[in-house]
């Protein structure tokens, strides 16, 4: 069988006992009988090879995905695992190192936030525990009983604000009075001599974070008191919701 010749045909000569026959055949009317050992040949090297790609690039991943765990760990304020270092390629290792290094970085400010928040906060205690012995030797009314009460805003404010610069900043949640918190700004707004309604609707207890919600309230009601004459508050308090709007004439 000759294949080198002609491109579009086959030259099949067969030896008979005294001639040679001889055969032209379209080269499209040929198949090779050997083709499956050569698709078994393609696709055996294709799976070694798949596999040694498979094997170096999870090599190559793992520290990647180390690196992306520490990292979210750290971002949630959790601990980086005892043995976590710099593995894998070149890149890798740097950027491995660079996050260590950032972490050192962002951990010895956190130290030095907190020592520095610690003195204010103390020197802080220091004015409000005078002003509760100041309060606590005059009459009381009604003007002395909010001064306490705000007092008490302010050690709890510094209380949290001491909590976030040290980490803690989950405040816990409980129960707290809608009515109660509104009764505040009511007398608030009777020594300011401004005008005051309030009207609430649905169950007036929340489940709140106590601090933040009366901060909340407090920067949004003293606010309409600053350039108002006349404050309402309307609530609805209905399932997950609560709806809060604050209307003044200011």
């Amino acid at each position: 069988i000759d294949t080198v010749g002609n491109s579009d045909l086959l030259d099949i000569r067969l030896q008979l006992e005294a001639n040679v026959l001889r055969v032209f055949v379209d080269r499209k009317q040929a198949a090779a009988s050997n083709t499956h050992i050569f698709l078994l040949w393609m696709v055996g090297a294709s799976i070694v090879l798949l596999a040694i790609a498979i094997l170096f690039l999870r090599n190559q991943i793992r520290p990647l995905q180390r690196l992306a765990e520490a990292a979210e760990l750290f971002g949630k304020g959790r601990p980086v695992p005892p043995d976590f270092r710099p593995r894998g390629a070149t890149e890798v290792r740097r950027a491995t190192v660079s996050f260590l290094e950032m972490r050192e970085r962002v951990e010895r400010a956190l130290e030095q936030r907190a020592a520095m928040l610690a003195g204010v906060s103390h020197d802080l205690r220091t004015v409000l525990t005078r002003f509760r012995l100041q309060l606590a030797m005059v009459p009381q009314n009604k003007e002395t009983t909010a001064l306490n009460d705000d007092v008490t805003d302010m050690q709890n404010m510094l209380q949290g604000y001491l909590d976030f610069a040290q980490g803690d900043t989950g405040e816990a949640t409980s129960d707290v009075s809608f009515n109660d918190t509104l009764e505040r700004f009511e007398i608030e707004a009777e020594s300011l001599g401004k005008g005051w309604s309030a009207k609430v609707e649905g169950d007036p207890v929340l489940q709140v974070r106590p601090t933040a919600f009366t901060r909340l309230m407090s920067n949004i009601v003293s606010n309409a008191f600053r350039y108002a004459d006349t404050v309402e508050v309307r609530g609805w308090h209905k399932t997950k919701w609560l709806t809060i709007e604050v209307h003044d004439d200011g």
